[in-house]
């Protein structure tokens, strides 16, 4: 016989084998965005690549998801279940931000997202 657990969303009784009930079952479904993501990361250009695996960007994008652990996109349109951040975004996209010769490291243009909420940002901007 399986154990069951309560449902991952904090505060629902529900009782599930494993992440989410029947009901909140729709916050499994960003976790099968990864697809897209893919799709996306492939269209990087070298320079953006060579930024984004670059030690200043690191330490810049470990330094600022430690000041905002979850993401801040779920922070403002899902409050009652935000997801954890686990990369940082560029608010105004890279390839401007190069060629208008302003710091890829400015906090103002940075967001914590979860790869929910990134992928959504993308994918809206490629139609």
């Amino acid at each position: 016989m399986v154990s069951l657990k309560p449902c991952a969303l904090p505060g629902c009784p529900n009782l599930v084998e494993r992440g989410y009930c029947k009901t909140h079952d729709e916050y499994n479904k960003p976790k099968r965005n990864n697809e897209a993501f893919k799709k996306l990361d492939s269209k990087k250009t070298k320079e953006s690549i060579k930024f984004y695996v670059s030690p200043a960007w690191r330490k810049v994008s470990k330094h600022y998801r430690k000041l905002h652990p979850i993401c801040e996109r779920c922070e403002r349109t899902r409050p009652l279940n935000p997801q954890a951040s686990v990369l940082v975004h560029h608010i105004k996209p890279l390839e401007y931000v190069i060629r208008d010769k302003e710091s890829p490291y400015n906090f103002r243009n940075l967001e914590a997202l979860c790869l929910a909420c990134h992928n959504r940002i993308h994918l809206k901007r490629k139609k």
